[in-house]
């Protein structure tokens, strides 16, 4: 799994669009007779869709819209490598007991989207147990990231990475929102995070309800590996605080109930700033919402003021 080279001087412009016709014609030597097709959502960078039979089970088609990822989060990421990813991520999780759909198939053409089939988890409107949902977290936690190299992490350190790109979203919220004070610089960022190198474990970094394929309560599937990073598990901990997900009942399941103390220290407070200068892009320039925004870009100003206390006190 290891990321293929950025392509940075691929303009945008210059990049094939593809849709669903283009993903669907990668399934004609499966000869399927599909009845609909419905979307089921997707990303900027990706179409989820699934696909219903006359006595057969549906099945779930992911693909990207064009191949090479340019955004204010994120630059020059190739999303075939990316989707490859999930592929071999979701057949690990199998392997290793993390709930996930299975694979069916992985189409990689010359030409075209490469598509990624997997089963349709029917679900419902139930919320996951927080409790159950730290239990498995902690289970992915544990396990050997040994081999994995995440695209997302660019094939630097855990700690060189999140500084780099917490540093350049910062600057793109600057853009928009006026930011308190001087911004740490990632030197500083990557000199405050090199602890995450330490012991590292994969980490999904995308743990929201989005991604949680669910039916009663009960975790089914968990998807969208796109995120994902080889580092200590206090990273992705900071991710699912800042998402609002740091319940007692997860910490709980999780074996901790100090997880919040670590998360007021610098390191934690850098590994907070990752998350919450992402979702200020997100809101300010990738999905643009008014009201998002202003929560989000406080959010941010009001890690940057904490991280800056704890700084002069030590």
């Amino acid at each position: 799994m290891k990321p293929r080279p950025c392509h940075r001087m691929i303009s945008q412009l210059t990049q094939i669009k593809w849709s669903l016709d283009d993903a669907l014609g990668q399934l004609r030597a499966m000869k399927l007779h599909i009845e609909s097709a419905e979307r089921l959502g997707g990303g900027i960078e990706f179409e989820v869709f699934v696909l219903r039979f006359r006595g057969r089970a549906p099945i779930v088609l992911k693909f990207p819209s064009q191949r090479w990822i340019f955004n204010d989060n994120d630059q020059g990421l190739d999303s075939f490598s990316i989707l490859q990813q999930e592929y071999a991520l979701l057949v690990r999780s199998h392997r290793y007991g993390i709930p996930a759909p299975n694979v069916i198939g992985y189409l990689h053409p010359d030409e075209g989207p490469h598509v990624l089939v997997i089963e349709c988890i029917e679900t419902d409107a139930v919320p996951v147990d927080d409790f159950q949902l730290g239990r498995i977290v902690k289970r992915l936690h544990e396990l050997s990231s040994s081999g994995i190299h995440p695209v997302a992490q660019r094939g630097q350190s855990a700690s060189t990475t999140v500084a780099q790109l917490t540093a350049a979203r910062m600057a793109v919220v600057a853009r928009f929102a006026e930011l308190p004070g001087t911004l740490p610089t990632k030197e500083f960022l990557a000199h405050h995070l090199r602890p995450i190198d330490l012991s590292p474990s994969l980490l999904h970094m995308d743990l929201r309800p989005a991604n949680f394929l669910s039916r009663d309560g009960r975790l089914l599937g968990l998807i969208d590996w796109s995120n994902a990073l080889t580092a200590n598990p206090l990273l992705e901990l900071a991710r699912v605080e800042e998402y609002g997900g740091l319940t007692d009942r997860f910490a709980s399941g999780y074996g901790s109930s100090d997880l919040r103390t670590e998360l007021q220290r610098p390191l934690g407070l850098c590994c907070r700033l990752y998350t919450a200068a992402m979702l200020a892009v997100v809101f300010l320039s990738e999905a643009p919402d008014r009201s998002l925004a202003t929560i989000k870009v406080k959010r941010l100003k009001d890690l940057l003021e904490q991280l800056r206390a704890v700084s002069d006190d030590g």
